[in-house]
């Protein structure tokens, strides 16, 4: 049984995707990956601008920290896996489906880019969170 992976910027929409996941993988008994992802150039994020490698690596080991406690709070008994992945977020959660059960992520409107990605080329099925 592969795990329920999941793809998290740090944004409302992407927490809502989180706590899907691992609500879904709590009552299926699955384990739970979280995948942040990040690559250089950028123009922004999540509104600032001028991100260094350093900059994007300290923000997301914050992300995938913070995410971490939030499910270990609410599912202390399930297993979690970490990771954070330099390079495209759609990419990046596509070669991660292979191994994956079910494939979750947010999107901020009907089909994002990032979720259009994942639905046309995962290899597992594709929840899709607003």
């Amino acid at each position: 049984m592969g795990s329920v992976v999941v793809g998290i910027d740090g944004s409302n929409e992407s927490m809502a995707a989180l706590d899907w996941a691992a609500e879904f993988a709590a009552r299926f008994d699955h384990s739970l990956a979280i995948i942040v992802t990040w690559h250089l150039p950028t123009p922004t994020a999540h509104g600032r601008t001028g991100f260094s490698d350093a900059d994007f690596h300290t923000w997301a080991d914050e992300v995938i920290s913070t995410a971490s406690m939030r499910v270990a709070e609410r599912h202390p008994s399930l297993r979690i896996d970490q990771r954070v992945v330099e390079g495209s977020p759609g990419e990046a959660l596509v070669n991660s489906s292979g191994e994956a059960s079910l494939l979750v992520v947010g999107t901020r409107r009907r089909l994002g880019t990032v979720s259009s990605y994942c639905a046309h080329y995962a290899s597992c099925p594709v929840v899709i969170v607003r």
